[in-house]
C-alpha cells in the first residue's frame, strides 16, 4: 500500500460526477466536473475519517484499487493522526504511555486522537516517532504552492510506503517500554 489512498468510483449522472468511496460507505459526494468531484471526495474522506477518529470508530485500511476505480488520498495530517490511532490500538499503547514516550502532555495526544483539535504535522510526527514509526525529514518546500503540494504528497507517499513495508514496524525502544511499564505500575499502585 502506498499510503492512505482509498478506492472510489466516479460516474457521470445528469451533468454531475458522482463519487463513492468504497471503504467508507458514508462518503458519497459529487462535483460539476471530474476535478471538482476529486476535490469534494478528498474533503468528504477527510471529514469522515476525522469523525470516525473522534467517535472512536473503526478506521479502515484502504483496500486495493480495482479497475474502474480511482484513488482518493487522505490529507497527510489526517493520515498521520489515523496512523497514530491505528498504531496505538495495534500495539495496545495508552494515551498516557504515548505522551510519556513522546515527552508531551497527555492532552496533546488526546487532541490528536479526538479528530477535532488543532494539531500540527510536527506534533503528529513526534508521536509517530515515539511509536517507533520511522519517518523521513521534511525540511523545506518550494514557494510555489502547487509544487510544494506535489512535493508533500510525494514525500508522504514515500513515508507511508515505508511505514507499511513492515506491518509490525520496528520494535519499540527500550526507553519507551520502560516508560510504559512505569506508567502501568503507577496506575496499578494508585488503583
Amino acid at each position: 500500500m502506498a499510503g492512505y489512498i482509498y478506492p472510489a468510483t466516479f460516474r457521470e449522472d445528469d451533468g454531475e460526477v458522482l463519487v463513492r468511496v468504497i471503504d467508507l460507505p458514508e462518503v458519497v459526494t459529487s462535483g460539476a466536473d471530474i476535478h471538482e468531484a476529486r476535490d469534494q471526495a478528498a474533503d468528504a474522506l477527510e471529514e469522515a475519517m476525522l469523525y470516525r477518529l473522534s467517535a472512536g470508530e473503526h478506521l479502515p485500511i484502504p483496500s486495493p484499487i480495482q479497475p474502474g476505480q480511482e484513488g482518493v488520498a487522505l490529507d497527510p495530517l489526517t493520515a498521520g493522526r489515523v496512523h497514530v490511532a491505528r498504531t496505538m490500538e495495534e500495539e495496545r499503547i495508552s494515551q498516557v504511555a504515548l505522551a510519556a514516550a513522546a515527552g508531551v502532555d497527555p492532552r496533546i495526544v488526546r487532541r490528536v486522537l479526538d479528530g477535532s483539535g488543532n494539531v500540527t504535522m510536527a506534533t503528529v510526527s513526534r508521536l509517530l516517532q515515539a511509536l517507533g514509526v520511522r519517518q523521513m525529514s521534511v525540511m523545506e518546500f518550494d514557494l510555489d504552492p502547487e509544487a510544494s503540494r506535489r512535493k508533500r504528497w510525494r514525500l508522504f507517499n514515500q513515508l507511508t510506503a515505508e511505514m507499511h513495508a513492515n506491518p509490525r514496524r520496528s520494535a519499540l525502544t527500550g526507553q519507551f517500554l520502560e516508560q510504559r511499564r512505569a506508567a502501568r505500575a503507577k496506575v496499578a499502585a494508585e488503583g
